[in-house]
């Protein structure tokens, strides 16, 4: 399975939150030595911690240096007047070359706006990979499905971010759902997962999965 890592800017200026994504930028390195390896804009200050050079560079150059993007080998400058997010350019970029597996770094955790967008622009384009998620969120689009191992008892709040979700089905899940539609609100809140492996499948449409 084609495999790709993102890295994002929400970190910038928080040293120890930048180390740690390192620390996961590095763990998955390991375990993904093939990937594609992407910096979104000044989500390249991960892989300077991590002591690493990513493959490709994509962004408007407002919170990276060009002296620090023009050594990347593959460079993709974007306006900075333009309709989509870097990201979103970045995860087109991914769809295009037939990634299946992305994981994203760095996206989270900063203006509640950008934290926003991110779930859209993943929601919005998650029926294009396999498997799509972060180190606590997961977006499964139309015809996909997410499994994983949860520990018992573990918060699981699932939400269709761009209108109605049908076919929506939960397993290993404390409240589950068969085929069933799920709505955007607070239906999804909460549930609990029951102890090993765990899948949500949709049919059309997309649902965001957020892990406590």
């Amino acid at each position: 399975m084609k495999s790709a890592i993102l890295t994002g800017s929400a970190l910038l200026g928080s040293r120890t939150a930048t180390q740690a994504a390192a620390s996961e930028l590095k763990r998955l390195l390991r375990v993904y030595p093939h990937a594609l390896c992407v910096a979104v804009d000044g989500g390249l200050s991960i892989w300077t911690a991590a002591r690493a050079t990513p493959s490709l560079w994509v962004g408007d150059g407002d919170s990276c240096k060009p002296a620090q993007y023009k050594k990347i080998a593959e460079q993709m400058l974007l306006p900075c007047e333009k309709d989509r997010s870097d990201l979103a350019e970045a995860l087109q970029v991914c769809a295009d070359r037939h990634i299946q597996r992305v994981h994203l770094i760095g996206f989270e955790g900063a203006r509640v706006d950008h934290d926003y967008a991110v779930s859209l622009e993943c929601s919005r384009i998650a029926h294009r990979f396999e498997r799509l998620e972060s180190f606590s969120r997961f977006w499964v689009g139309a015809g996909r499905d997410w499994r994983g191992t949860l520990k018992k008892n573990q918060l699981v709040s699932l939400f269709s971010l761009t209108g109605p979700a049908h076919g929506v089905t939960l397993q290993g899940f404390q409240y589950s759902l068969q085929a069933e539609a799920l709505e955007a609100g607070s239906r999804g809140l909460s549930n609990v997962a029951q102890g090993g492996e765990c899948c949500v499948s949709v049919n059309e449409g997309s649902i965001m999965g957020i892990l406590s």
